[in-house]
This record gives C-alpha cells, structure tokens and sequence, in this order.
C-alpha cells in the first residue's frame, strides 16, 4: 500500500485544486447573468459567459475524471502485499471481477449474477494482506452468490465444469452421501477466495504439512487451520478452480494428492476430489474424519464473504 499512498494524495489535491478552479468560474458566470439583467448585453459579455460555461464543462469533465481513478486507488479497491519471497501480490478488484465474470460467461453457468462492484471492508482487506505477507497467498476466486445453492445446481455446476473430459468417477462411499445433489455449503453468499496457486499439495510448504494427517487433527486447538485462522475449499469453489487452472495453464490440479473439502456442511464423510490423469477425469471420494489419508491434504485458504 505504500505506493499507492502518496499517488492517491497526489490525486486528491489534484480534485480539491480543480474543485477551488471551478468554485472562481462559477462566482464568474454569475456576475455575467448580474450584468446581462442590468441591461442590454453586449457581444463580448455574451461570448465571455460562453466560454466560461465552455471552461466549467471542461473543469467538470475532469474533476470526474480524477475521481473514477482516484476511486481505484481508496483501500477496499486494490489489495497489495509482499510475500515471504519478497514478490509484490496485488489484486486489483474490478479487474478481478471482470476476469471471473468472463469466465462464468464462457462456461455458460447463466443461473448467477456478479455485481458490477465489490467492497470489501478495511478488516477484510487488513486479513488479506495478512495471507499475502505470511503465506504468499496468490490466488484470487470470486465465487457468485447462490452458485451450487441446491443440489440440482452441483449437479449443473459439474456438468460444465467437467465438460471435454471423460464421465467424473464416483466412489460408493460419495455416491451413498448423495453425490453432488447430496454436497450442502456452510456459505451460499457472494465470497472472494484467497489461496495458493499450486498444482500439487506437495508443491507448496504449508499445504504439503495437511498431508497424513486427520482432519480432527487439522481443526484441532494446534491443527493448521486453527492455528493460522484459515480454512480451505468447498467442491463448488475446487470445480471451479480445477476448470479455470486447465483453461490457464493447459494441466490439471491435484494428479498426485487428493484434496479435502472442510467446508462442505458435513455427514459421517468428508468429499475428496482429485484429477485422474490416466483416465483423464476427476474423481470423488469419500474419507472419514479420524482416520489419517496419506494421499489428502487441505488447499488452505481465506474466505471472504461480501455483504
């Protein structure tokens, strides 16, 4: 945020000199339509009040101009952090939502609605920050209000995205929980989704440490999510992901590891999801949550939901 500071001064005093520019134009036409009533106005007092309305038009323009960029520029617009690594992360939000608004276009997923704008609150952004700076969180999901909030819109929502590869396996133990039609989230809100964008769970050092371990053991009072106040995926927001990751990147996430939904609302199982390589399509499982699973880890990230 340090270099946006001084650039969104500089824009403000830019607005409030433009603003004092224009308050002198407007005293200005004002006297011109004091003499025009005194009595007959001549040529030149009528041109003058012409270009005066020419300049305060023009000084309008670009005082609304200044402030649709310096509105780019207030915090809850622009997220902007430096990594462990010492990389700069930045999400500016509009754009964001302009990427994911395509996207949920392309894909044809026609039942949802992105808002024109998104606002998030100064706690929501200081947070953000916070997943930037201490585990070098990169990825950014919007995920759309009411996107899987019934059992028929799973079943629709993985239908497009597992659509070009081949029929998505079902284990026994998912498809006796219901399938797709059967999953439930804890939020149906509007949310923006921080994560890493890794391939693997092995590729990435604080998701690699999910691995073999119990998911008692991971929402524990010193398992990793409570510890550092994050939680992870549901399989809306993985369906999603998995779909775009292969649009960007041409590969596909998770080939080695399943990953582990925490935040599906839960029965006796937790839904697993991976991408079979030698039968190029996904597959859903199923595993119980006091039993260790050395191939499952957790795609830890921040959700966000947006009022």
């Amino acid at each position: 945020m340090s270099k946006i500071c001084p650039q969104l001064k500089q824009n403000l005093e830019t607005i409030s000199s433009l603003k004092s520019e224009l308050d002198l134009e407007l005293e200005k036409v004002k006297k011109t339509f004091k003499d025009l009533k005194t009595g007959n106005p001549s040529t030149s007092l009528r041109a003058e009040r012409k270009d005066l309305m020419n300049k305060i038009k023009s000084l309008k323009t670009e005082i609304n101009s200044n402030i649709k960029t310096t509105e780019n520029l207030i915090p809850g617009k622009i997220i902007s952090a430096i990594s462990p690594e010492g990389k700069e992360i930045r999400f500016e939000l509009k754009e964001q939502l302009e990427y994911w608004n395509d996207f949920y276009k392309d894909e044809k997923v026609d039942w949802i609605t992105l808002p024109e704008n998104i606002k998030i609150t100064k706690e929501q952004q200081k947070e953000m920050e916070r997943l930037i700076t201490e585990f070098g969180f990169d990825k950014m999901i919007i995920i759309p209000e009411n996107l899987a909030a019934t059992g028929a819109d799973y079943e629709k929502l993985h239908t497009l995205m597992s659509k070009g590869y081949n029929e998505t396996h079902q284990s026994d133990g998912f498809k006796a929980d219901g399938g797709f039609a059967g999953l439930k989230n804890k939020s149906d809100k509007l949310r923006i989704i921080l994560t890493k964008d890794v391939k693997e769970l092995s590729d990435d050092n604080l998701f690699k440490q999910t691995l073999y371990e119990t998911i008692n053991a991971l929402e524990g009072a010193n398992g990793i999510l409570t510890k550092n106040k994050l939680k992870d995926l549901d399989v809306a927001t993985y369906l999603v992901y998995q779909k775009e990751y292969f649009r960007r990147t041409g590969k596909h996430l998770d080939v080695v590891y399943y990953t582990v939904f925490l935040e599906q609302v839960r029965s006796a199982i937790i839904s697993i999801g991976t991408w079979d390589h030698i039968s190029a399509r996904l597959r859903f499982g199923a595993r119980i949550p006091d039993r260790s699973g050395s191939v499952s880890g957790c795609r830890l990230a921040g959700i966000f939901e947006i009022e």
